[in-house]
Protein backbone atom coordinates (compact mmCIF):
# COMPACT_ATOMS: atom_id res chain seq x y z
CA UNK A 1 0.00 0.00 0.00
CA UNK A 2 1.23 3.22 -0.96
CA UNK A 3 0.75 6.43 1.64
CA UNK A 4 2.46 9.31 -0.07
CA UNK A 5 -0.04 8.83 -3.37
CA UNK A 6 -2.72 6.96 -1.80
CA UNK A 7 -3.20 5.50 -4.88
CA UNK A 8 -2.87 1.87 -4.59
CA UNK A 9 -4.46 2.56 -0.40
CA UNK A 10 -7.45 4.74 -1.86
CA UNK A 11 -8.35 1.70 -4.27
CA UNK A 12 -8.19 -0.92 -1.41
CA UNK A 13 -10.61 1.57 0.97
CA UNK A 14 -12.79 1.22 -2.07
CA UNK A 15 -13.23 -2.18 -3.15
CA UNK A 16 -12.89 -3.28 0.72
CA UNK A 17 -15.37 0.00 1.69
CA UNK A 18 -18.20 -1.05 -1.53
CA UNK A 19 -17.70 -4.98 0.09
CA UNK A 20 -18.26 -3.51 3.69
CA UNK A 21 -21.51 -1.09 2.48
CA UNK A 22 -22.98 -4.20 0.69
CA UNK A 23 -22.43 -6.23 3.52
CA UNK A 24 -24.54 -3.78 5.99
CA UNK A 25 -26.97 -2.32 3.80
CA UNK A 26 -28.34 -6.38 3.23
CA UNK A 27 -28.08 -6.78 6.73
CA UNK A 28 -29.93 -3.21 7.61
CA UNK A 29 -32.82 -4.31 5.56
CA UNK A 30 -33.88 -7.72 6.92
CA UNK A 31 -33.25 -6.87 10.34
CA UNK A 32 -34.17 -3.85 12.74
CA UNK A 33 -31.14 -5.00 14.34
CA UNK A 34 -27.64 -4.89 12.32
CA UNK A 35 -25.94 -8.27 14.01
CA UNK A 36 -23.06 -7.20 15.79
CA UNK A 37 -20.97 -9.79 15.34
CA UNK A 38 -21.09 -9.44 11.64
CA UNK A 39 -20.00 -5.69 11.88
CA UNK A 40 -17.17 -6.42 14.26
CA UNK A 41 -15.87 -9.10 11.84
CA UNK A 42 -16.20 -6.47 9.15
CA UNK A 43 -14.20 -4.01 10.88
CA UNK A 44 -11.33 -6.22 11.99
CA UNK A 45 -10.79 -7.09 8.22
CA UNK A 46 -10.78 -3.67 7.90
CA UNK A 47 -8.32 -2.82 10.75
CA UNK A 48 -5.98 -6.01 9.20
CA UNK A 49 -6.20 -4.33 5.64
CA UNK A 50 -4.93 -0.93 7.01
CA UNK A 51 -2.61 -2.03 9.56
CA UNK A 52 -4.20 -0.48 12.37
CA UNK A 53 -3.02 -0.92 15.65
CA UNK A 54 -6.17 -0.98 18.62
CA UNK A 55 -5.14 2.85 20.77
CA UNK A 56 -8.64 1.93 22.63
CA UNK A 57 -9.51 -1.27 23.70
CA UNK A 58 -13.17 -2.86 23.14
CA UNK A 59 -15.07 -1.15 26.12
CA UNK A 60 -18.09 0.01 27.70
CA UNK A 61 -19.37 3.98 26.98
CA UNK A 62 -21.66 5.41 29.15
CA UNK A 63 -24.56 8.13 28.94
CA UNK A 64 -25.28 9.43 32.20
CA UNK A 65 -24.80 6.36 34.81
CA UNK A 66 -26.61 3.87 31.99
CA UNK A 67 -24.11 1.92 29.72
CA UNK A 68 -24.59 3.30 26.07
CA UNK A 69 -22.51 0.64 24.20
CA UNK A 70 -19.56 0.22 23.39
CA UNK A 71 -16.25 1.18 21.85
CA UNK A 72 -12.78 0.28 20.09
CA UNK A 73 -10.78 2.80 18.57
CA UNK A 74 -7.75 2.05 16.00
CA UNK A 75 -5.21 4.35 15.38
CA UNK A 76 -5.76 7.92 15.15
CA UNK A 77 -8.44 7.32 11.83
CA UNK A 78 -11.17 4.59 12.82
CA UNK A 79 -13.48 4.34 15.80
CA UNK A 80 -16.06 1.60 15.61
CA UNK A 81 -18.87 2.13 18.25
CA UNK A 82 -22.59 0.91 18.99
CA UNK A 83 -25.50 2.08 20.44
CA UNK A 84 -27.47 -0.18 23.31
CA UNK A 85 -30.89 -1.51 22.24
CA UNK A 86 -30.65 0.66 19.21
CA UNK A 87 -32.03 -0.87 15.48
CA UNK A 88 -30.43 1.21 12.25
CA UNK A 89 -32.66 3.77 13.06
CA UNK A 90 -31.01 4.49 16.34
CA UNK A 91 -31.75 8.52 16.76
CA UNK A 92 -35.66 7.45 16.94
CA UNK A 93 -35.39 3.87 19.02
CA UNK A 94 -32.47 5.13 21.71
CA UNK A 95 -32.46 9.42 20.94
CA UNK A 96 -30.31 9.99 24.39
CA UNK A 97 -27.72 7.71 23.38
CA UNK A 98 -27.32 8.82 20.39
CA UNK A 99 -26.93 11.82 21.00
CA UNK A 100 -23.42 11.39 23.27
CA UNK A 101 -22.70 9.32 19.88
CA UNK A 102 -23.17 12.23 18.03
CA UNK A 103 -22.00 15.09 20.03
CA UNK A 104 -18.26 13.19 21.07
CA UNK A 105 -18.28 12.49 17.12
CA UNK A 106 -18.47 16.34 16.94
CA UNK A 107 -16.78 17.14 19.15
CA UNK A 108 -13.38 14.59 18.38
CA UNK A 109 -13.79 13.41 21.77
CA UNK A 110 -13.86 9.67 23.28
CA UNK A 111 -17.07 8.65 24.29
CA UNK A 112 -17.97 8.79 27.73
CA UNK A 113 -16.71 6.34 30.44
CA UNK A 114 -18.35 5.42 33.60
CA UNK A 115 -18.07 8.26 36.21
Amino acid sequence: MKSSSGSQTDGWLKKKGVKLLQSLSSSWRSRSVVPLTGTRTLVNGLVKGLRLNTTVPYRTSFQGKQVAGWTQVYGDILSFATIRGASHGAPFSQPKRSIVLFNAFLEGKQLPQAL
